[in-house]
């Protein structure tokens, strides 16, 4: 319960050392809410449209059914972190733009000097198309209005709807818009169309655009886009998976049109050379008359033949592979390679379009850019390593191929010289019969390439599968009005705080009752207010106040301190620098003590800037230097005062050596002399710094009052208190902390010590004077 307690007064307090500075919370509030609401009210609402797709990674677990595999010949193996980066590709996003048109958008003019608009994707009746949207060359604004079903006043003209118009180096025309709302009216409004080059419209895109996979393990990719108008976020992702979808089949049909004009060429060959093996089949069947060969001829032949066709095959290989070779030494990277399905490599083919896919880029990169950039310079190295890397493979197929050539006519050797045995003619006869076997076991095979590769030009099979339809989310994303809000709130306090403490903690002097605490350990015996309407003297007074009120309460603090009055009857005021207000709180607190019935006597000891006699209206000599020095008697420097049982020595004439005068023994007489006489001696002492009159005083004295002036003592002043007061083996003193101003820009809150928030509400002055109202 006690804990409960503690946090609320802390709390309170906490309250009360910012409460001062309510205004500039609240300007500061003001500063920050203006801002935040003209944000809000021109920044358009974004809504997001989301979608998926599922992408083909092998390595992930997807793989084509057997169909798709029939269909799909040219397939390529995909990653999905390379597929994203094709969906973000400048390339896609341009041709989306340009598809739906987004270098020509149409938005209507809310006011605010054309700092509030709306879209008119559904608001408009019109839309703008133009002619050739590679003449866009900077963003321009074309105001409009709609005037009536068929007819636009565009420039002070009316352009009828569907009329092409030129406007500087544009050619345009106003066409129905399909998306229109025809139930929203459109008198009085004012649009305009937004013309942007198709370039910086697939930037502005793809600064809107978010492409990621769903998780590191998924071939799912989430498309996201921000637009002002969900609808059109939604055709956006729409025509993004279908340009995505049309560039993978581009692809594959263009592999497949390279590879079936090579087999066609191929055919073209065999054919001919087919036609030329029947055609001499005939004549020796004819000149020969053989018609049946012996059995094992026929066994022989089939061997040979065998043999042949293997050999065959490595030739046409061998050919594939020059062809592959004079390609990668041409260097033209325009054109697509070979095909290389004859030699059933598919590391071959992955490398071959790999280094027809970078030659595509290093094209496109050409011809934007100078030949001696560091892009292009890294693109001709990657690509000289992967020519690098297909050599390398040719040569070492072309190897293995040449060994089984010559195994293969080793063995094609043992077989002709079994056939020598057969009858020369007979030998011919086979010798023709195996050249067209060869040659028709080739055509066949092209045949079966041809309609193989026909099947994967006219197949449609895409590399992705749409997972989830695009669609849009009901409410905004951005602005977002909670956060705006918080924002609102939380940060003019947060700065408002932070700049008071701030200030504050960079401020070196004492501005609380809690600093004192922190910097030594003698207590605080009383407070005293800052108030300009009181003169010097305020203890005097008839009337009450605040300020008085606080010098009664040091009083009563003195006089119940250990051992009373009696013990602590030689009191010395200091401070720790000039202008703390020790002479103030001196005489003040002298009065009070006078006033209470005390003999009190008000010394000033400040040789350096005495002060008394100004207090009081009082001649400065003959003073307690005079008195010092011996040229007059203490009753010449005793002087009366208009309070009653106060009498008051002033500082007397200016002397060269104060601190030798004060320690010639003379004082300490001095001061026993005058404790017969009166009950409380107060004595004015000069600062500690940057003299030590002070502390030589204080060796007279039985208690010191060292008075901290509010946002004036410094704080390393207090620092060495402690060790101070310890050194000179002073036992009683206490601190009286003085002029507390008020804190910030209120009406109240002196803000003492921890943020109490004492304000001159609370005195007993202004409570006697409202009972005597009410009364």
């Amino acid at each position: 319960m006690e804990k409960k307690v503690t946090q609320g007064v802390q709390l309170h307090q906490l309250v009360n050392v910012y409460r001062p500075y309510a205004y500039i919370f609240l300007i500061l509030f003001i500063l920050t809410a203006i801002p935040v609401y003209m944000y809000v009210q021109t920044t358009l609402p974004m809504y997001e449209s989301f979608a998926s797709i599922l992408i083909k990674d092998e390595r992930r677990g997807q793989v084509d059914s057997k169909m798709e595999e029939v269909l799909d010949v040219f397939s390529r193996k995909n990653i999905v972190e390379n597929e994203v980066e094709v969906l973000k590709s400048n390339a896609l996003l341009q041709e989306v733009a340009g598809n739906l048109k987004l270098y020509s958008t149409i938005w209507e003019d809310k006011g605010w000097n054309s700092r509030r608009i709306h879209p008119g994707y559904h608001a408009s009746p019109f839309i703008a198309e133009i002619r050739n949207d590679a003449s866009i060359r900077k963003t321009i604004r074309l105001p409009f209005e709609v005037l009536d079903e068929e007819t636009v006043r565009f420039s002070g003209k009316k352009i009828p709807v569907g009329k092409w118009f030129r406007v500087s180096a544009l050619e345009l025309r106003f066409m129905p818009n399909p998306e229109y709302w025809k139930d929203d009216p459109v008198e009085g409004r004012r649009f305009f169309v937004k013309l942007t080059p198709v370039v910086k419209a697939a930037q502005e895109l793809s600064s809107r655009l978010m492409v990621g996979p769903a998780s590191k393990q998924a071939s799912v990719i989430l498309l996201r886009v921000r637009d002002e108008v969900p609808d059109r976020g939604e055709r956006i992702l729409n025509e993004l998976v279908q340009v995505y979808a049309l560039s993978s089949v581009r692809k594959k049909q263009e592999a497949a049109m390279q590879t079936l004009r090579f087999i066609e060429n191929r055919l073209d060959k065999v054919t001919m050379e087919l036609d030329s093996v029947e055609l001499g089949i005939e004549r020796y069947r004819k000149s020969s008359g053989l018609i049946d060969l012996s059995e094992q001829s026929s066994q022989y032949l089939r061997s040979v033949e065998q043999h042949d066709l293997e050999l065959t095959r490595m030739k046409m290989q061998l050919a594939i592979i020059d062809e592959v070779e004079g390609y990668l030494r041409s260097g033209n990277g325009s054109v697509m390679a070979p095909s290389t399905a004859v030699l059933a490599d598919p590391g071959l083919s992955q490398m071959l379009e790999r280094l027809y896919i970078r030659e595509q880029e290093k094209e496109r990169v050409r011809k934007t850019t100078a030949e001696n950039n560091p892009i292009l310079t890294s693109m001709d190295g990657e690509i000289g390593r992967i020519k690098s890397s297909i050599m390398e493979n040719l040569s070492s197929l072309r190897r293995n191929i040449e060994v089984g050539q010559e195994y293969l006519t080793g063995v094609s050797g043992k077989y002709n010289a079994l056939l020598r045995n057969i009858p020369k003619k007979e030998k011919e006869l086979i010798e023709v019969s195996r050249q067209r076997s060869i040659k028709s076991g080739i055509y066949s095979f092209l045949l079966q390439k041809k309609e193989e590769t026909m099947f994967a030009l006219k197949s449609t099979v895409t590399d992705h599968q749409l997972v989830e339809y695009p669609s849009s989310g009901n409410e905004p994303v951005s602005p977002k009005i909670p956060f705006l809000i918080a924002f609102a709130l939380i940060m003019p306090v947060v700065t408002g705080i932070g700049g008071v403490t701030l200030r504050e903690y960079l401020n070196g002097r004492v501005l609380y009752r809690k600093d004192i605490e922190q910097l030594t350990n003698v207590p605080v015996i009383g407070e005293i207010a800052f108030d300009r309407t009181e003169g010097e003297i305020v203890a005097a007074s008839g009337r009450r106040s605040f300020v008085q009120e606080q010098f009664r309460q040091l009083r009563a603090a003195y006089r119940h301190l250990e051992g009373g009055v009696e013990k602590h009857n030689r009191v010395m005021v200091t401070s720790c620098v000039e202008g703390d207000g020790k002479s103030f709180v001196a005489s003040n607190f002298a009065i009070g003590l006078a006033r209470s019935g005390k003999r009190v006597v008000l010394i000033g000891l400040d040789l350096y800037q005495p002060k008394l006699h100004e207090l009081f209206q009082q001649e400065a000599s003959p003073g307690i230097s005079d008195w010092l020095l011996q040229t007059c008697k203490i009753s010449d420097i005793l002087k009366p005062t208009a309070v009653n049982d106060l009498t008051v020595i002033p500082a007397g004439s200016a002397t060269d050596n104060p601190c030798e005068l004060l320690s010639n023994g003379r004082l300490k007489r001095l001061l026993d002399t005058l404790s017969t006489r009166f009950d409380v001696l107060v004595i004015d002492a000069p600062p500690v710094k940057p003299v030590t009159d002070a502390w030589e005083i204080a060796q007279e004295c039985n208690f010191v009052l060292f008075v901290v002036r509010h946002n004036h003592t410094p704080k390393t002043g207090l620092q060495l208190l402690d060790e101070d007061l310890a050194q000179h083996k002073i036992e009683q003193a206490c601190i009286v902390f003085n002029g507390v101003k008020r804190r910030g820009i209120g009406k109240y809150s002196y803000g003492f010590g921890y943020g109490y928030g004492y304000d001159d509400r609370m005195s007993y002055a202004k409570y006697g004077q409202r009972k005597k109202q009410q009364a």
